[in-house]
């Protein structure tokens, strides 16, 4: 349902609160619609509208505190890929709170465990190159909260794809903090997981993605093991992936945003192993894409910066 349809049945039906609550979770997926499209200026504003709308309601009600935790994670890992990770930082620390308070309150809640996990997850990826050991401190936590859903009910699917997510994560983590063999090792799991997961649902678009970033994670760990063959091998596998998820949808910039990325990842490599004439094409697949998403607004400052560093390794070859 519509922002503005919302905004129609509450004016005739003031009092409803299962309206508000529900117009204001529509907005904050709204929000979460322009992030991932990197419209970081008007996501940033539509989250923090819908922060101090929830700051006049009754802060003692638990649907209110899970609406807060959502909007107000969001909006960090907004600020963050933004380029502002102070204040991503202040508002994940209070995210990181509410969440915990609502964990302390219901640990057996399923929606509130999920909610715990997401909330982790985003928290270990804002402190990626600010802090890697403490987005090793929230992977290690959103890895427990996924086991325990597991172990609550091994047939849940939703629950062991996000088990298959934190394992990613994790062991991305790992990397960063300079432990390759074990990052390698738990991404190896990872991957019989999701490769799994993919066999059962092969139309997921989810399970694809996650598998081509888990495929992103494990060159990333190879690449700094200075195995560059088994490197250039996963990031060709993340790229087909991610080639095959735009090419559904040409109007999914998140895809071609990680397949610019990847055919980046898959050039520099190349570089490093002499195949000039490879990183150059991959190189400026990569440039085009990233172009592209520019002319229709779509680009970030981390993708700016990720154009900037394409187009001086062309410039190099």
């Amino acid at each position: 349902m519509g922002l503005t349809i919302y905004g129609e049945l509450i004016a005739a039906d003031p009092g409803s609160a299962e309206l508000k609550m529900s117009a204001i979770e529509a907005q904050i997926e709204h929000a979460q619609i322009y992030s991932n499209n990197n419209q970081y200026s008007v996501a940033v504003p539509l989250f923090r509208k819908t922060i101090d709308q929830l700051a006049g309601l009754d802060q003692n009600s638990d649907v209110v505190q899970k609406l807060q935790t959502r909007a107000i994670f969001y909006l960090s890992n907004a600020l963050s890929w933004d380029g502002a990770q102070s204040e991503a930082e202040i508002e994940m620390d209070k995210a990181i709170e509410l969440a915990d308070g609502l964990a302390a309150r219901s640990p057996n809640d399923s929606g509130v465990l999920a909610l715990v996990w997401l909330a982790y997850g985003l928290a270990s990826s804002i402190y990626e190159e600010a802090s890697p050991t403490r987005s090793l401190h929230f992977a290690e936590r959103q890895f427990a909260v996924a086991e325990q859903a597991v172990n609550a009910d091994k047939a849940d699917a939703q629950a062991r794809y996000n088990l298959a997510r934190t394992g990613s994560r994790l062991g991305f983590v790992l990397t960063l903090v300079g432990k390759p063999r074990e990052a390698y090792m738990r991404l190896t799991k990872t991957e019989e997981m999701f490769k799994t997961l993919v066999s059962d649902d092969p139309k997921n678009a989810m399970f694809q993605r996650d598998l081509a970033t888990l495929y992103v994670r494990m060159g990333d760990t190879s690449e700094k093991a200075n195995n560059l063959q088994d490197a250039m091998v996963k990031y060709q596998r993340s790229a087909e992936i991610y080639k095959q998820i735009a090419d559904l949808d040409v109007r999914n910039t998140l895809a071609r945003r990680d397949l610019a990325q990847s055919l980046k990842s898959v050039g520099m490599t190349a570089i490093k192993l002499g195949r000039k004439e490879i990183a150059r094409r991959e190189l400026e697949r990569s440039l085009a894409l990233l172009n592209e998403l520019r002319s229709q607004n779509a680009i970030g400052k981390w993708d700016e910066k990720l154009l900037d560093e394409v187009q001086l390794s062309l410039t190099k070859l």
